[in-house]
């Protein structure tokens, strides 16, 4: 059974993309209290916290992808097919009998690849699979937040995120937070272990286009045909 991509983007997905800026406290740009943080915190502190971002803890099918020069990416590994997280693929149901634990094979731009269709699918129907890293944390709106505020908090390793409240947002909301990455399907000729080289263009405001490169280990679990996302590395680290 076979789908389609319909686009590499958030499509207005609820929850926030992470960016790796130094941020401001208020959409209007001003600095104002910019030293002012979230408290981190895991999720049995969560409950007394109060306003926080609050670490999901670790995806298995998620790994840090590594920044490598264009001459290097020959050989540094086989080359694999990547998308700007979230990819949206939409996949017809099966009507016969199915393994829904081995998912089905749609048809995308990479070449085919194995999804798992939601527990609830119904047969004969259209279902729409959302393709990306799980979110990383969960941030709860503080007092006189609202939308389009900008949130601050600092991660384990010091990297400085900044993030957006959703439109319709108000102070004791929550919304997810994912990280930076690219959906990479996995080659036929690759396997758990092994590292696959992937590329992402980006378009700045001034000059031509810039395609980055990177190496990632396919991680343990994935299969050919499946896929997993590379968490992209902070922007000083890319395009080395």
């Amino acid at each position: 059974q076979f789908g389609r991509v319909v686009q590499g983007m958030n499509l207005g997905i609820p929850g926030a993309m992470a960016v790796r800026t130094i941020g401001v406290n208020r959409s209007s740009g001003d600095a104002g209290d910019s030293d002012a943080y979230l408290p981190v915190v895991t999720s049995e502190e969560h409950s007394n916290a109060g306003a926080a971002a609050q670490y999901l803890g670790p995806d298995p099918f998620s790994v840090p992808a590594e920044a490598i020069f264009a001459s290097e990416a020959q050989a540094a590994g086989v080359q694999a097919w990547a998308l700007p997280a979230p990819v949206m693929i939409q996949i017809g149901v099966p009507t016969g009998n199915w393994d829904k634990e081995q998912g089905i094979i749609a048809k995308g731009p990479g070449g085919p690849i194995r999804v798992k269709l939601p527990q609830d699918a119904v047969p004969g129907s259209m279902v729409t699979c959302k393709l990306g890293p799980k979110p990383e944390y969960r941030i709860q709106v503080p007092p006189g937040a609202s939308q389009g505020y900008m949130l601050r908090f600092l991660k384990a390793n010091m990297e400085d995120i900044t993030v957006q409240v959703p439109q319709g947002l108000q102070p004791g909301d929550s919304f997810d937070v994912v990280p930076p990455a690219l959906v990479v399907r996995v080659p036929e000729t690759a396997k758990a272990g092994d590292y696959v080289v992937i590329s992402q263009i980006t378009r700045g405001v001034e000059g031509p286009p810039k395609e980055d490169f990177f190496k990632v280990c396919v991680p343990e679990g994935v299969q050919p045909m499946e896929h997993f996302a590379a968490l992209l590395p902070p922007p000083e680290m890319e395009g080395i």
